[in-house]
């Protein structure tokens, strides 16, 4: 699963603290942002990779841990 990870500077809003991470919080922050009318770009190597819920690893996952030790070590 792929979740991109937020860059903001001192005086935009943070997520709600208080708001369990199953919870969807970073939608929830996303949607309050698109409310107040912030706008978004997209840096490619910004993204956190989690296991998500599939249980064996599928060329897709081994491609993506590739790429990244790939990444790591220039």
């Amino acid at each position: 699963m792929w979740e991109p990870q937020f860059i903001m500077s001192a005086p935009d809003p943070f997520s709600e603290e208080t708001m369990p991470t199953r919870l969807r919080d970073q939608q929830a922050l996303t949607y309050e942002l698109c409310r107040a009318n912030y706008t978004f770009l997209l840096a490619s190597q910004l993204f956190n990779v989690h296991r998500g819920v599939k249980r064996s690893a599928t060329c897709y996952d081994k491609a993506v841990v590739q790429h990244q030790v790939r990444f790591r070590y220039r």
